[in-house]
């Protein structure tokens, strides 16, 4: 009952980390260069590992003799009986295999046709995740995975184009 919810709360974080994060790295990359943006994405990673390490797995699965590729039909047939985790599935898949090849190619959209450097790169890296986050605070509670998964791939799919469109005084 409580999974969706878990789930739009991790699309919340992360989509605020995406937007946060570009942002603070322009800032860091005009002000001082790229080495303080690669030493303070490493220490960054230092909350996580102490996170990782404090935490106590109070379940230990049993052992089992069933091969890795039984193990992953089996799981695929859970997801599929259960209607909406197999919807957000496809629809987290879809998501991943549409958006990394924008995040890979935004780079050079930025430099090449929209003539932007490393500042205006940031702004486009914040405002591909910025929309998400208040959009999907404002949607009503889930009423159907099918429903609710339209509109979120409507919501991905669109506000990046629309964004890089807009005029970026200072760029």
């Amino acid at each position: 009952k409580t999974l969706p919810n878990a789930v739009a709360l991790n699309s919340i974080q992360f989509n605020l980390a995406r937007m946060l994060g570009p942002l603070l790295a322009g800032v860091v990359l005009a002000a001082a260069g790229i080495a303080w943006c690669f030493a303070l994405n490493g220490l960054s990673f230092i909350a996580v590992i102490v996170s990782l390490y404090l935490i106590r797995a109070s379940f230990i699965p049993e052992k089992t003799t069933e091969t890795v590729m039984t193990g992953l039909r089996n799981g695929f047939t859970y997801m599929k009986d259960q209607g909406p985790l197999w919807q957000l599935s496809v629809l987290g898949f879809i998501s991943t295999f549409c958006g990394i090849p924008l995040m890979t190619l935004l780079p050079l959209f930025a430099r090449d046709i929209f003539g932007m450097g490393a500042s205006g790169y940031a702004h486009l890296m914040a405002v591909s995740g910025g929309g998400r986050s208040p959009a999907r605070c404002s949607m009503p509670p889930i009423r159907g995975a099918r429903a609710t998964g339209a509109r979120s791939l409507a919501c991905r799919s669109f506000l990046p184009f629309c964004s890089a469109r807009l005029p970026f005084p200072g760029f």
